[in-house]
């Protein structure tokens, strides 16, 4: 379960409206690449000098390696960011602007309905059975696709009978539509070679979101932390979706490669000293969104109740809380598993603010209202018609101005209403 919030940094920083910029390359300390772990995480920490710069221009890089197993195809969990356990953006003295304990999870959650149609369209790609660009959007892993391939690539709408669901398995195809491609396949006895280029826009919610230049007085650290192997990778005894294989953990020698931040650092003289003065002379703060994420183990009970407590202390408004209901394991094929498909995690729902029923009844899942109830949040986003929302399945309770696919910043301005947390 994760929520939205405002709240305020406790250093300076100054909001510029304009500028040109630069690309300013930064390694990791001590490594840029390294063999992934079975179960736990392999952390990263970029150093980012102290230089006024544009967050949502700036890019991360990567490289996923994963060696062939023979007799086997390899499947890797798309849609999202995965292989990306934590993301943290904090300054020297732990000072946080960003801290997503469970971001895989988070943005496999929100991707689909922050995302808008027309980036998502414009990412159209096909590729090869060992390679995988991820570039712009398609770094987010949305990707135009309506069937199922024996390889990796995507096929012609209609070519082939099934596509992929979020588990591997088959589906019927979905003509004169598109939608998320849920996972990425090599060929049998094929290795995978996954490149990504995120820029940092992609991390919804958060402060690297904003498209604003910003200087922070200090030196600032990105710590991405990637997921263990069995958190978003496994192998499926074929290359065919239609059978439905059985996901099998794959063993050591997966890798991380090449990964480095492209920072877009602004090169105008004029309004680098504007920052500067400004910050060295009075200090700034700035209002951003910032993300909270709570989970809940329930038992497989008739109905269940979970209450999560919002306060000051998380920050000034609430935008929105955006639950999921998710699969108990938390590993392979079923790691990110909130799909709702016949109403199999939960049939209906109702949410309460400050014990106010924000629905006036009870939400019946099989009556479709679920989707109804959220249409005006999905407008314009990558998601259709209630399969898509039922393979992505969400419970949003959104506030007034929350962001969305259709959402603009007006005039740089992230000026949000939501609920008040003062209370």
């Amino acid at each position: 379960m994760s929520a939205m919030k405002d709240t305020s940094v406790d250093f300076s920083e100054e909001t510029i409206l304009s500028g040109s910029y630069t690309n300013s390359e930064v390694l990791p300390l001590l490594k840029n690449e390294e063999t992934l772990k079975q179960t736990s995480p392999t952390q990263f920490i970029i150093e980012v000098p102290n230089r006024v710069y544009d967050c949502a221009k700036s890019r991360l890089d990567f490289n996923i390696e994963i060696p062939a197993v023979a007799s086997r195809a390899i499947r890797v969990s798309n849609v999202g960011y995965p292989m990306i356990e934590r993301l943290q953006f904090r300054s020297r003295e732990n000072v946080s602007v960003v801290d997503i304990p469970t971001f895989g999870e988070y943005t496999h959650d929100v991707a689909p309905y922050m995302t808008k149609m027309s980036n998502f369209l414009a990412s159209d790609t096909n590729y090869g059975a060992a390679t995988l660009e991820g570039v712009d959007d398609r770094g987010s892993n949305l990707f135009r696709n309506n069937s199922a391939s024996s390889s990796s690539g995507s096929v012609d709408l209609g070519a082939n009978p099934a596509r992929p669901s979020a588990t591997g398995a088959s589906q019927a195809s979905k003509f004169n539509n598109t939608a998320p491609q849920y996972v990425t396949s090599s060929a049998v006895g094929g290795a995978l070679f996954l490149k990504y280029s995120i820029h940092l826009s992609k991390f919804y919610n958060t402060a690297l979101q904003l498209d604003k230049d910003v200087y922070y007085g200090q030196n600032m650290r990105l710590i991405v932390d990637f997921a263990g192997v069995n958190k978003f990778a496994w192998s499926g005894a074929d290359g065919q979706y239609a059978t439905g294989p059985t996901a099998l953990p794959l063993s050591a020698g997966l890798k991380v490669s090449g990964v480095k931040l492209h920072m877009a650092v602004q090169t105008n003289g004029v309004l680098i000293a504007r920052s500067v003065q400004k910050v060295q002379k009075s200090g700034m703060q700035m209002t951003i969104p910032y993300v909270h994420v709570l989970q809940t183990s329930t038992p497989a009970t008739a109905s269940k109740s979970v209450v999560n407590k919002w306060n000051r202390s998380h920050g000034q408004r609430l935008l929105a809380n955006i639950t999921s209901v998710r699969n108990f394991s938390d590993a392979l094929n079923l790691a990110h598993d909130h799909n709702n498909v016949a109403e199999a995690k939960y049939t209906e729902y109702q949410t309460r603010l400050d014990n106010k029923n924000l629905t006036e009844d009870r939400v019946d899942v099989a009556e479709m209202r679920d989707y109804s109830e959220h249409q005006p949040l999905l407008r314009g986003c990558v998601i259709q018609n209630r399969d898509d929302f039922s393979h992505n399945s969400l419970i949003i309770d959104s506030w007034k101005n929350a962001p969305t696919a259709e959402w603009e910043d007006d005039n740089n301005n992230f000026r949000l209403e939501g609920q008040s947390l003062d209370q």
